[in-house]
C-alpha cells in the first residue's frame, strides 16, 4: 500500500511539473484502486473465513465436545480442581478460537508491515532501516511481556470472577430464588460476598492495567518518536532526489499505522494467544479424562421389573477425601413400597442417589437389583429405572410438561 501510494503521489507531481504526460495519471490511479481493491477483497475474504470457521465450530467440534464432557466420569465433575477447566472448555470455545486466529494474524502484518518498511529503505538509506529495526526489537519485546501480564492477571482473578458471577446470576438476579432471599434474609451477606470478590479481582486487574498501559503509550510514544527520527533523516535523502515524495509519504504513513500495532494490538495478542494456550491444555485434559462409554445412551423406552434393592456393607468416599460418607451402610428396598431418607446434611442421602443411579462405581460392598450387581448394569437400563432431580437441578422456560419430557427421552 506504502509502495502503491508513492508511486501515485509521485506521478501526480512529476505530471504537474510536467515532466510527464497527463495519461500517466491512469495507470497510477489503476494500480492504487487495484491496491485499494485487493485490500478490501482480501477484508470480506477474511470476514467469510472467520464466518465459515464460527459455522464450524458451533456445528461441528462443539458437539463434539460437549459429547466428551458428557462422557467424563462424575468424579471429575464435582471435583473443584476440573469444574473451571470443564466449564471454560464449552463456554468459551468460539471465542478463543477467534481471537487466537486473529492474534496470529496481526503479529504476522507487524512483521510483515515493518520488514516491508525496512526492504523499501535498505536499497535507500540502509542506516535508517538499522535504526528501525534496532528500535522495533525492544518495542516488540515490551509489547510481548505487558500482553503477557494481561494474561496471567485475567488467570489471576478467574477464581474470584467465577464466584462474583455465580452470586450475581445464580443467586443475586435470579427470580427463581427471590423467595427463597426474602425467607431466609440472605441477600445483606451475599451482597458483601459479591462486592469483596469483585474488589478484589477489581484491584488485581486494575493495578496489572495501570501499569500495562503505561507501557502501551509509551511503546507508542516510543514508535512515534522514532517514525519522527526517521522522518527527519530521510529529508536530506528527499531533498538530493535520493527518495521520491511518494517514498517519503508512504513510508511515515506505514510507521504511523506501525504505532498503533506495536503499542495495544500487540499486547492483546500475546494475551488471546496465552489464553489459547491455556484453553488447548484444558481441552486436552479432559479429553483424557475417564469416560463412561454408553453415558450419553437413551433410557430403555421399558425398564426392567425388579423385586428389590440391595445395599450390602456399603463403604463410600468422595475423591480427594478421606473420610467415608457411607461406612457400612445396609438397607433393602422392595418394589411397590415407598421409602424417604431422611438425616443431616453430609449424611450421605445423595450419595446414596449418585450411587443407584450410576453416577459413581468406586464403593465397597455390594449394590444389588435382585440380586445382580448394579454396576453390571448399562446405562440405558439405570436410567429407565430412575427418575431423579438433584438439589442444583435446571428449569427451563417452557411448560412443565416439557420440561418433565426432556428427562423421558426413551418413550415416544
Amino acid at each position: 500500500m506504502a509502495i502503491s501510494t508513492g508511486y501515485f503521489v509521485d506521478t501526480v507531481i512529476l505530471i504537474y511539473r510536467g515532466y510527464k504526460s497527463f495519461s500517466n495519471i491512469y495507470l497510477a490511479l489503476f494500480i492504487l484502486i487495484a491496491i485499494i481493491g485487493f485490500i478490501i477483497i482480501i477484508e470480506n475474504l477474511y470476514t467469510l473465513i472467520l464466518s465459515k470457521i464460527k459455522y464450524i465450530i458451533e456445528n461441528a467440534l462443539l458437539p463434539s465436545i460437549i459429547e466428551i464432557e458428557a462422557k467424563v466420569k462424575y468424579s471429575y465433575i464435582e471435583n473443584s480442581n476440573y469444574q473451571e477447566t470443564i466449564g471454560i472448555v464449552s463456554d468459551e470455545m468460539e471465542e478463543t478460537f477467534i481471537d487466537c486466529l486473529e492474534s496470529y494474524l496481526t503479529i504476522i502484518r507487524s512483521i510483515i508491515g515493518i520488514s516491508s518498511i525496512i526492504i523499501i529503505l535498505i536499497k535507500k538509506i540502509w542506516w535508517v532501516s538499522l535504526l528501525i529495526l534496532i528500535f522495533s526489537i525492544p518495542l516488540i519485546i515490551v509489547s510481548l511481556w505487558a500482553g503477557r501480564k494481561n494474561y496471567l492477571a485475567k488467570v489471576d482473578t478467574r477464581k474470584y470472577e467465577m464466584i462474583y458471577s455465580y452470586y450475581s446470576d445464580d443467586i443475586l438476579c435470579n427470580r427463581n430464588s427471590v423467595y427463597e432471599k426474602i425467607l431466609f434474609e440472605y441477600t445483606d451477606d451475599i451482597n458483601d460476598r459479591y462486592y469483596e470478590k469483585f474488589d478484589k479481582s477489581s484491584k488485581i486487574q486494575l493495578k496489572v492495567l495501570l501499569k500495562t498501559r503505561f507501557l502501551t503509550k509509551l511503546t507508542s510514544v516510543s514508535f512515534m518518536i522514532i517514525t519522527m527520527i526517521t522522518s527527519l533523516s530521510l529529508i536530506n535523502p528527499l531533498i538530493s532526489g535520493n527518495i521520491t515524495p511518494g517514498v517519503f509519504t508512504g513510508i511515515v504513513t506505514a510507521l504511523i499505522g506501525m504505532s498503533k500495532i506495536l503499542g495495544w494490538q500487540f499486547q492483546d495478542a500475546t494475551r488471546n494467544i496465552g489464553e489459547a494456550r491455556e484453553y488447548m491444555d484444558g481441552l486436552t485434559d479432559i479429553i483424557l479424562m475417564d469416560s463412561i462409554n454408553d453415558a450419553t445412551d437413551i433410557a430403555n423406552k421399558l425398564p426392567i421389573n425388579f423385586k428389590k434393592i440391595e445395599f450390602k456393607n456399603v463403604y463410600f468416599k468422595y475423591p480427594n477425601s478421606e473420610n467415608n460418607v457411607l461406612n457400612g451402610v445396609s438397607f433393602t428396598i422392595e418394589n411397590g413400597k415407598h421409602y424417604a431418607f431422611v438425616g443431616s446434611n453430609g449424611a450421605g442421602k445423595s450419595t446414596v442417589t449418585k450411587l443407584l443411579t450410576g453416577l459413581y462405581s468406586e464403593y465397597e460392598g455390594e449394590i444389588l437389583i435382585d440380586g445382580k450387581d448394579i454396576r453390571s448394569f448399562n446405562q440405558a437400563t439405570l436410567k429407565s429405572l430412575f427418575s431423579v432431580i438433584y438439589q442444583d437441578f435446571s428449569c427451563y422456560e417452557i411448560s412443565i410438561r416439557d420440561n418433565i419430557n426432556l428427562g423421558n427421552l426413551g418413550k415416544n
